[in-house]
Formats: structure tokens, C-alpha cells, sequence
């Protein structure tokens, strides 16, 4: 291991879909801040994708033959703590998970459908 975990936490709550655990989390830039400074830093974000039941990858991110420990998340793009994931249908009903304003396709087949709430006064 690299230690590029240390300092890692989650921050927001997770969100479970069909077995999957979506998990974000923050690590920060710099372990040892400097006192005098008042500026926060980025830091970097990562999306989890653990099998809740033992905690192994769900998806092969990496492309590779089989699924290894690297295969369990995904780095965001913009710095910064991430809120929770959440996912939302688009006009033409294709699942896209969003991580704040990043949002990307969905890795797993969800079966969601839209569906409406209307109250009939009788």
C-alpha cells in the first residue's frame, strides 16, 4: 500500500442500491498544515463501490482480468469533500449516479423506473 488512504474518511452517508454500497470519502492534501495559514486545502475525493455483505469490489474498473482491491473506487474529479451520492433518471429514463455536479453513468443494471404521486380527492 501506497499510503495515499491516511487521513481518509467518509464524510457523508452512504447510499446502498441492489447490494452495492456507495460510499464517498476525503482525504486531505496535506497531513501536517501549516498553522499560520487560513486557506483550506482541496484535498481529493473518492466513490467507493463495495459489496455490502464482505466489502470486495462490484465492478471491474480497472479493466483488468480479475477484481482486485483497486477495483473498489474511483477518484472524483473535483477536490474537496464530496456530499452523498444519489442517483437520478434522466429525460430518457437512463440511470446517472451524480457525486455533487459530477455525474456519470450508472455501473449497474438498476431495473428503476419513474414513477408519479397523485392525490385523487373522492
Amino acid at each position: 500500500l501506497d499510503g495515499s488512504f491516511i487521513g481518509e474518511k467518509a464524510l457523508s452517508e452512504p447510499l446502498i442500491v441492489n447490494g452495492v454500497g456507495l460510499v464517498t470519502t476525503y482525504v486531505p492534501e496535506d497531513l501536517n498544515p501549516n498553522p499560520l495559514s487560513c486557506t483550506p486545502k482541496a484535498g481529493t475525493g473518492t466513490v467507493y463501490y463495495i459489496n455490502i455483505t464482505d466489502g470486495t469490489p462490484t465492478f471491474n474498473i480497472a479493466g483488468t482480468v480479475d477484481r482486485t482491491r483497486e477495483d473498489r473506487k474511483e477518484f472524483l474529479k473535483r477536490g474537496g469533500i464530496p456530499p452523498s451520492p444519489s442517483i437520478i433518471l434522466t429525460e430518457g429514463g437512463t440511470p446517472t449516479m451524480c457525486v455533487g455536479t459530477e455525474c456519470g453513468s450508472v455501473r449497474m443494471h438498476l431495473g428503476l423506473q419513474k414513477m408519479y404521486w397523485s392525490e385523487i380527492e373522492q
